[in-house]
């Protein structure tokens, strides 16, 4: 597949039709009952449910972007940006020379969006907060930073997507998947006249997640990992405990966190740690395939 025209990330979908390539659409079921994520790192025992709805909270703090050749732009979403060139000139704008960016990205039939992801709880920045609907085409998807250490002013991406780049290469052949992205990929996230960094995955050994050759290699290919400098701050908790919209009160049970000298097992609420835990509650009311963006 190769690149051309002024729309650089429209060309790449375009060449990725004509090529037939595999894309993948969010599960009805993790849009109506989202993920939980058990996480035992550096940055503490953390249990966290992630809802599509909570894209609103992510939009609130200014946290979704998106690149949009179909359609009208969701300028009450998301950041309107035209390319990794206009992205990357934004995020040295709002975070400063000295400021890494971590995010997640989508790349669909008919646009680019990314969520900044602040901490290790990736509030409405997971990838399955990054689509509307149970219809939208994604081809690829992974992680990505912004001026990373040992990158300064540059991209570096991945394709670490369980909810859809790690689905895809399931159906197909993983290496034959990502060596049709991985030199388009460079060149759709050039900044500054720099390719952007690609940390692949070596899958010559399978799939099989047991696999210590296939750990190793995604651990180096992984930066949304937890490296014990991603702990949540106060805008992220007042995001889930203060909600600013009366619609997402129920975000507060979202988040459990275990107690200290604790070995296992026992969480209680983040919001409230006089609560225990009550994950189940972080729901809202039934929806079908599309939400509202308001």
């Amino acid at each position: 597949m190769q690149v051309s025209g002024a729309n650089a990330f429209e060309s790449a979908v375009k060449a990725a039709e004509q090529a037939g390539m595999p894309t993948k659409t969010l599960e009805p079921h993790v849009l109506k009952d989202g993920k939980t994520r058990n996480s035992y790192r550096r940055s503490g025992a953390w249990l966290v449910k992630w809802r599509n709805e909570q894209r609103k909270a992510a939009a609130d703090l200014g946290n979704l972007w998106a690149h949009r050749w179909i359609g009208a732009p969701h300028k009450k979403v998301a950041h309107d940006f035209s390319g990794a060139e206009d992205f990357g000139t934004k995020l040295l704008a709002r975070f400063g020379e000295n400021g890494e960016v971590r995010f997640t990205w989508v790349l669909s039939t008919d646009r680019l969006i990314v969520g900044i992801a602040e901490d290790v709880l990736e509030i409405g920045v997971a990838h399955l907060n990054l689509v509307r609907t149970t219809t939208e085409k994604v081809y690829v998807a992974g992680e990505g930073c912004f001026n990373c250490a040992f990158y300064p002013g540059q991209f570096v991406i991945n394709f670490l997507s369980g909810t859809f780049s790690i689905p895809i290469m399931r159906s197909t052949d993983p290496i034959w998947y990502q060596r049709q992205w991985v030199p388009l990929v460079k060149e759709l996230w050039k900044f500054n006249g720099q390719t952007a960094e690609v940390k692949s995955v070596d899958y010559s050994q399978g799939m099989d997640v047991h696999s210590e050759t296939l750990q190793r290699s995604i651990k180096r290919a992984e930066i949304l990992r937890d490296d014990g400098r991603r702990n949540p701050g106060a805008r992220t908790k007042k995001a889930f405990c203060e909600p600013s919209r009366e619609s997402l009160k129920w975000m507060k049970h979202c988040v459990c966190k275990r107690t200290p000298n604790t070995r296992k097992g026992l969480y209680v609420s983040w919001c409230n740690k006089d609560l225990p835990c009550n994950i189940e509650k972080c729901r809202t009311v039934p929806h079908e395939n599309l939400l509202q963006e308001d």
